[in-house]
């Protein structure tokens, strides 16, 4: 599953796509972090708009304490049934621009950063959902996005 991901600053892959002005490119994108995202209006143009990875989730545990969870990834076959993704599976479906990602596998015994992008292009995009998250805390709307994964081909 993703966890990190980096997105440079070449959207020359992206011709119709205008870049939100606020975007900043950055080498270790990390959940939480604002990146943009790229939707389709209902003109089939494309809309950019600046959001926090992570959609925020909370529910009162069982010991009466709220549970605050972040979901940075979603599940592809789970989207349809699982509660969380199910409303934005069905009307906010999204891309994520990005350079390359990371993974962890264990070397030797121990964790090393691998990076992953495409030989032929400086950039791609990824599937994801969207929506409008309320903080835990203070209630206030906050713009967040997920990425969609699937299993290993």
């Amino acid at each position: 599953m993703c966890g990190r991901y980096q997105l440079e600053d070449d959207w020359s892959g992206f011709p119709s796509f205008r870049v939100p002005p606020e975007f900043i490119p950055n080498a270790d994108v990390r959940p939480t972090d604002a990146m943009p995202i790229m939707r389709l209006d209902r003109q089939g143009d494309w809309l950019g708009g600046i959001r926090h990875w992570g959609p925020l989730r909370t529910w009162p545990g069982a010991s009466g304490k709220w549970v605050k969870k972040q979901r940075i990834n979603a599940v592809g076959e789970e989207l349809a049934i699982k509660r969380s993704f199910k409303n934005a599976f069905t009307r906010r479906h999204c891309l994520m621009p990005m350079s390359a990602w990371y993974e962890w596998p264990l070397v030797d015994g121990k964790k090393t950063r691998v990076r992953i992008g495409m030989k032929a292009h400086r950039m791609f995009a990824v599937a994801g959902l969207f929506e409008t998250s309320r903080h835990p805390d203070s209630g206030a709307a906050v713009e967040t996005y997920t990425i969609v994964t699937v299993p290993p081909q």
